[in-house]
Formats: structure tokens, sequence, C-alpha cells
């Protein structure tokens, strides 16, 4: 019947054709993984907890010139910097072909994070110098 929702001899649901433009109007580009989005996040993470909090705080703690990491923290963040830049210039090539990459947004969120942290990490090696 025209109102029903499913088939009554398969059991499939029943889309109406306002509802399927409205679902391919909503649905209408691919959702692609952003690997590169991925690794920038994973290697923040790897600097900020890693060496800016545990690896900074266990050396402070047993009074160790912990310098290097700080260095070492900063060349990671320039990594996160430069792939969370090919995981947007990444993502606007997707959406030139109608397609759209998942973690734009957390590219953009890296790159100012990963900014203030080589920020604060130039401020404490200035400190120690």
């Amino acid at each position: 019947s025209k109102g029903a929702k499913f088939c009554p001899y398969c059991g499939c649901q029943v889309i109406n054709r306002s509802e399927a433009s409205k679902k391919n109007k909503f649905y209408s580009k691919e959702l692609i993984d952003n690997d590169f989005s991925d690794k920038s996040r994973m290697l923040f993470f790897v600097g900020f907890f890693g060496f800016d909090i545990v690896l900074s705080t266990i050396l402070g703690y047993l009074q160790i010139n912990n310098l290097w990491v700080f260095v070492i923290s900063g060349v990671i963040y320039l990594g996160v910097i430069l792939l969370a830049l090919k995981g947007i210039k990444y993502a606007r090539q997707l959406y030139r072909r109608g397609k759209e990459a998942s973690g734009s947004i957390v590219s953009v969120v890296m790159i100012g994070a990963s900014v203030m942290m080589i920020y604060t990490n130039l401020s404490n090696l200035i400190n120690y110098l």
C-alpha cells in the first residue's frame, strides 16, 4: 500500500520518492578516512604526554637536565604540523572530487596546539639558557 514502511513479502524498508531524494541530498558526499590527520593527532599525543608531561616530569623530579626533552618534543610538534598540513591538502583534493575527508577540523586543531606547544618549549629552552 502507499503508506507502507515495509514490504509485506520480504520485510525490506520501503522508501518513497520524497524520502529517497532527501536521503540522496544528505548523503551526497562519500566520507574518506584521512590518515594524515589521524597520524598527526597520534604524534601530538606522543609528544605531549610522552615527552612534555611524563618524561620531563620524571627528569625534573630526579633533578636531571631535561633540555633535550624540549628539543625532541619541539621536533615532534614540527612533524605534527607537517602531517596536519598534508591532511588539509588531502582533504582539499578529495573535496574537489566530490568526496569528503574525515578529520579536517582535527588537522587545524593539531596545528594550533602544536604551535602553542612549540612556543612553550622555546620559552622553556630560553629559560634554561
